[in-house]
């Protein structure tokens, strides 16, 4: 249960905030098979509100979950906390096309945002396949990516600054900083600080621990992503098309993205600039067939090699399964015989 003197300071705040059954059941579950009821549910209407619930929260040690979608596949968006709904009112965005960038506040739904960009021949690389209903908060919360990450990476590699609430209710901005810069910053007080000093000492110290043990894929959409603070990379996406990756200047440091794939556990995303790249004029889909899974897989590489930007695998198993479904039978008259 939440304190009673929390949901009385949240109110004067005038943050609309739910405890009653029909909601915490509403809000206990997304996109994955768990289902956990929470705490109770905020709806912060704007930037004051959302650093109000924030800073409270710290003052009243209640835990927080911030969600946008909830389409998360792995229990990523429910919990025993007090969740912030972020898709309801916090859905401002801008596109600067000269620079091709965009501001968007964490509730903006991502297909919105690909649909104003495409006016400009723009999109945001990363296509995780829920973009039509998933928030820009949860993208870069969960390090999102889909199809096309062969080319354009994950989000991390996108997410240029933030604007984040950290867990004591301050707010930061976390942008490529000169080291110089970065060893100032490292001087101050509170978490800001902190996180500075811990990223610096990584880079120093630890820098070859790091290498050494690191997983050896570059898409890896778990965990914080300590690699980003050096920068450097085991691998390449292999179409990827930037000069360095990650994609950060030499001789920087960029906190930024180890908010990517946090889910929520370092800060609450306030608000984020994000990378835009530019939109294919034409686009082209191939379909193979292939005797076995395995076949296929084999065939990987080939293809790569042919400059695909998105190779995906079909398993015959979910063509029976649409072919069974009317809605889905119909888009399937393209493929020819008994998959």
């Amino acid at each position: 249960m939440l304190p009673p003197d929390f949901l009385d300071s949240l109110r004067r705040a005038g943050v609309e905030t739910r405890t009653d059954p029909v909601t915490r059941t509403l809000y206990s579950t997304d996109a994955s098979i768990y289902q956990i009821e929470p705490l109770g549910v905020a709806f912060p209407g704007n930037d004051v509100e959302l650093s109000a619930v924030v800073e409270l929260a710290a003052a009243h040690r209640v835990p927080l979950l911030p969600r946008g979608a909830g389409s998360s596949l792995a229990g990523q968006a429910v919990g025993e906390a007090l969740i912030l709904d972020l898709s309801r009112h916090l859905t401002a965005f801008a596109i600067d096309p000269e620079s091709r960038t965009a501001v968007a506040q964490p509730g903006v739904v991502l297909g919105a945002l690909n649909r104003e960009a495409a006016r400009y021949g723009l999109q945001f690389g990363p296509d995780p396949a829920s973009a039509d209903r998933a928030t820009v908060g949860g993208v870069v919360g969960t390090n999102a990516t889909g199809a096309h990450s062969i080319r354009y990476g994950m989000a991390a590699d996108h997410l240029l600054s933030a604007e984040v609430l950290l867990s004591d209710g301050h707010t930061a901005r976390f942008l490529p900083l000169p080291l110089k810069t970065a060893e100032a910053g490292a001087r101050q007080e509170g978490i800001q600080g902190a996180l500075y000093r811990f990223a610096l000492r990584l880079r120093a110290e630890h820098a070859e621990t790091v290498r050494e043990h690191w997983p050896r894929v570059w898409r890896r959409a778990s965990g914080y992503n300590l690699n980003y603070l050096l920068p450097w990379s085991p691998a390449v996406p292999p179409r990827w098309e930037g000069e360095a990756y990650p994609p950060l200047p030499p001789e920087h440091i960029n906190l930024a993205p180890l908010f990517a794939g946090s889910e929520g556990t370092l800060g609450v995303l306030k608000r984020v600039t994000l990378r835009l790249v530019e939109r294919p004029r034409h686009t082209v889909l191939g379909v193979l067939p292939y005797e076995s899974i395995a076949e296929a897989c084999d065939d990987t590489p080939r293809l790569l090699s042919l400059g695909a930007s998105a190779v995906e695998l079909l398993p015959r198993m979910l063509l029976h399964l649409a072919r069974a479904v009317p809605a889905y039978a119909r888009q399937l008259t393209f493929v020819q015989g008994d998959p």
